[in-house]
């Protein structure tokens, strides 16, 4: 059997097309210095209540958190700017990471494995295998990732949508002055 030239001529551009889509895709919503998308709009509400997992299955909330500030990274596996900052989320000091793994199907030891994997098994697992925190926070959600910064108090101090370098000086110091107000 022999395929005609202009079927593979189609598929070779199909392929180039959705190859240069999802690289433009990539590189335009990765903002320059990560200065674009660390938004204050949204600050001194606190995020309606959802439960979530730890990897033992015990359900947390932000509740459990209080009194420290929180950085709540919103992420899935098959999201890859999310896994492109896994590493900066897990080097991150002075900061408690509450990285909860939206997958639907996914399990702590699956996810265990997976940040384990790209570098982020400094990382604690969470998963919201419910899918609460999307339903409830729908005026908060910015689709993945979404970064909250949660003050000392339990309110909204900074979000930050899409990947970001989480060791660059202007994102290390907006998470320090949650503390300071």
């Amino acid at each position: 059997m022999r395929v005609k030239p202009q079927i593979v001529y189609l598929w070779a551009v199909a392929l180039i097309a959705l190859l240069g889509y999802g690289i433009a895709t990539m590189v335009l919503s990765y903002p320059a210095d990560n200065k674009e998308n660390i938004s204050t709009v949204i600050k001194n509400d606190t995020p309606p209540p959802v439960t979530f997992y730890d990897a033992h299955g015990a359900k947390k909330t932000l509740e459990d958190f209080r009194g420290r500030r929180v950085l709540v990274n919103l992420w899935a596996t098959w999201c890859t700017p999310c896994v492109a900052e896994l590493p900066s989320l897990a080097r991150l000091k002075d900061v408690t990471v509450v990285a909860i793994s939206l997958d639907r199907n996914g399990t702590p030891e699956k996810i265990a494995e997976f940040l384990k994997k790209h570098g982020a098994d400094a990382l604690s697992v969470y998963l919201d295998t419910d899918r609460q925190i999307p339903a409830a926070w729908e005026k908060l959600y910015q689709g993945l990732p979404t970064s909250f910064l949660i003050d000392k108090r339990g309110n909204i101090a900074a979000t930050f949508a899409g990947p970001f370098d989480w060791n660059q000086p202007e994102v290390l110091q907006r998470i320090n002055q949650a503390e300071e107000k």
